[in-house]
């Protein structure tokens, strides 16, 4: 945690968004979801991926995830409750606003959206929200 606290208010930031959001997120989702520029999160994560704590995850889209698991448990259980409540809340409404826009930009209608895939792709949003704050706030305990 010591590398997270010589780092600027902006990578805090995506910092944490990754910390909540458990996986690899693109460089917009991070931009809506922190409510931050595209250039501000682009300096952010350029930067962080100097200092190893962010990395670019291969694949078609691009995408960055934290470096280690063991940084984003110590983001996470850094972060206050109302902190946690805000980002997941930012994440799944960043979720729910590019669900409806792949809907309506697929020109669907009730009927003929692929509510299975749609609704999978939702659920297990949701399913990695709720887990990793189950996770982290030690539910469940000893007993």
């Amino acid at each position: 945690m010591k590398r997270a606290a010589r780092v600027s208010a902006e990578e805090r930031q995506l910092l944490d968004v990754l910390a909540v959001c458990g996986r690899p997120a693109e460089p917009g989702v991070l931009r809506r979801v922190a409510l931050l520029s595209a250039l501000a999160v682009q300096d952010a994560l350029h930067v962080l991926t100097e200092k190893q704590m962010v990395i670019a995850v291969a694949g078609e889209r691009e995408r960055y995830n934290l470096a280690h698991d063991r940084m984003r448990e110590a983001l996470y259980s850094s972060l206050a409750e109302d902190a946690r409540a805000k980002w997941h809340l930012q994440l799944a409404r960043t979720f729910a606003q590019a669900l409806i826009a792949v809907i309506s930009l697929d020109g669907a209608d009730l009927l003929t959206v692929d509510w299975p895939q749609s609704l999978s792709v939702a659920g297990l949003a949701a399913v990695i929200s709720v887990l990793t704050s189950v996770a982290a706030s030690g539910a469940g305990g000893d007993g």
